[in-house]
């Protein structure tokens, strides 16, 4: 019983916080006994079922789920997302509450869900987890929740992504591959990539790559149908996409801890990333330059595309990526720090 952990997760679906929560289970000693509690399927079910036991309810079945939780006997509850932390709250186990927050609350919401909507949720998730042991995605997003919101108990505990497995490269007869991996919306500010390489590509031997789906996806790809430019549409193996590609590229307004940044880097790619703070952070970690930042413009962006298209040490600067994922962004670290974060608790 001393090490019986339960994980609350909003669904099973293919998604940035559900995935980091099964990369810590995959990674934890093998000396807990997990459980799932889901308020949804998807297609991770499977992954998560090497691992754990799961229980999945409809989000209406209230006392049920909280029935759940309160005689499950467990030593520690996680819940990841707003709607798990509501459950872990209203439970109100007698044993410690944590949560891992994955983005920057009103900031991100707002973005995602309209002013009046993400702000309710920003105040009603920071009441939930007052008394929560609480685990920030990166250094930037606790800053964020000390500066800003006053928060105790906060620690910080970077996003780390499990190392794919290596794949056949073919060559590409000396083109430049630049891509983006992620959601097509506005807060991924995808367009702004579109213009900049769309303005910057002619005359060059460099092609850009879009591997995503999204509310934007229909719009972007009828503005930028340009033979240099591909869009791949969603996938579940992006991998297996990328492993040619040369160089991710995010414009992103708002991350937590980009997963799809330190997937990249665990396959030796650099980067060019805006310079929000926790973009920053990933480019600092490493004492060897693993990538570009750009100012946000344009300008800036194109800049950064220009540089690395112009640079004679593009595989230097692939190895201090994947260095850099192993060093500071593996799942393995990761899932032992919080590991260690239970023990303490």
């Amino acid at each position: 019983m001393k090490n019986k952990i339960l994980f609350i997760v909003p669904s099973l679906k293919n998604a940035g916080p559900v995935n980091v929560c099964l990369n810590i289970i995959k990674n934890l000693p093998a000396f807990y006994d997990i459980e799932v509690l889901a308020l949804n399927g998807g297609e991770r079910e499977e992954e998560f079922a090497t691992r754990a036991k799961i229980t999945v309810f409809k989000r209406t079945a209230i006392l049920q789920i909280l029935r759940f939780i309160r005689k499950g006997g467990f030593s520690v509850i996680h819940s990841h997302c707003t709607v798990s932390d509501i459950f872990n709250y209203l439970s109100f186990p007698s044993v410690p509450q944590v949560t891992t927050i994955h983005n920057y609350f009103e900031v991100d919401f707002v973005q995602t869900k309209g002013f009046v909507k993400g702000m309710l949720e920003g105040l009603v998730g920071r009441y939930m987890i007052r008394h929560f042991h609480k685990v920030a995605c990166s250094y930037a997003v606790m800053k964020h929740c000390v500066n800003y919101h006053a928060m105790h108990n906060v620690t910080a505990i970077p996003n780390g992504v499990e190392q794919p497995r290596p794949l056949q490269h073919q060559n590409h007869d000396n083109e430049v591959h630049y891509f983006y991996l992620g959601v097509l919306n506005k807060r991924k500010n995808v367009q702004q990539i579109l213009e900049a390489f769309s303005g910057w590509c002619q005359g060059k031997m460099a092609k850009l790559h879009i591997i995503g789906a999204g509310s934007d996806e229909t719009f972007l790809r009828q503005k930028f149908n340009n033979e240099k430019i591909i869009f791949h549409g969603s996938t579940d193996q992006p991998h297996a996409v990328y492993k040619d590609f040369d160089c991710f590229i995010s414009a992103s307004h708002a991350e937590g801890l980009p997963l799809a940044l330190i997937e990249a880097m665990a396959s030796g790619k650099t980067f060019i990333c805006s310079d929000i703070e926790p973009h920053q952070e990933v480019h600092n970690a490493f004492e060897q330059k693993s990538g570009y930042l750009f100012n946000k413009t344009t300008h800036g962006l194109i800049c950064c595309l220009n540089e690395y298209y112009l640079s004679d040490e593009k595989a230097s600067l692939a190895d201090n990526a994947k260095n850099n994922y192993l060093k500071n962004y593996s799942a393995k670290k990761m899932a032992l720090s919080y590991s260690e974060l239970y023990q303490k608790i």
